[in-house]
């Protein structure tokens, strides 16, 4: 009889632990904002992007200061339930493992002939998911596709028109 209540209870425990791991939810990709608008010359506007990305420590891949474009990633443990920048799916099981985010950061700045600077800032996100939390050596490694909730958009775009009002003494830009 004791047999048969723990082949139940293994059982039973056996299906949970399948129906949760099979909860898989998806986050749906929001409309943000992604294109800023600054009446400043360009080139105030790419050292404030500069100076985001080294202020906060994010490692510059590439930078092509003549066409605009600038190129930086990085990785750094987070709460599961703390990122404010990044949606990412999620499912039963990851409770109990451990994450890290990945955060590519690409960032465009172009002037047009009425000399405004555009400011177009793309964020991607991936988790890695480690089930096996202080071990992760031992366990199985995930990496997930995330979607922007805008909040690191925004964060980089009041960055950049700080540094700008801070060295020209005025602001003047737009969201697009």
């Amino acid at each position: 009889m004791n047999r048969l209540y723990h082949l139940c209870v293994v059982f039973v425990a056996a299906l949970f632990f399948l129906n949760v791991s099979s909860c898989m939810r998806f986050p749906v990709q929001l409309d943000i904002q992604r294109s800023f608008v600054f009446t400043e010359p360009i080139d105030v506007v790419w050292e404030g992007t500069i100076h985001y990305l080294s202020s906060n420590e994010i490692p510059i891949k590439t930078q092509d200061r003549d066409s605009g474009i600038v190129n930086a990633e990085t990785t750094h443990r987070i709460s599961r339930d703390d990122d404010e920048f990044a949606e990412c799916p999620t499912n039963g099981v990851d409770l109990f493992g451990d994450w890290d985010r990945h955060m590519k950061v690409h960032i465009i700045a172009s002037m047009d002939e009425s000399d405004t600077t555009t400011v177009t800032i793309n964020l991607e996100f991936s988790r890695v998911y480690y089930s096996a939390g202080f071990f992760r050596e031992l366990g199985e490694r995930t990496t997930l596709d995330c979607v922007s909730t805008g909040k690191g958009e925004q964060t980089i775009y009041e960055s950049i028109k700080k540094y700008v009002a801070d060295q020209t003494g005025e602001v003047d830009s737009q969201e697009q």
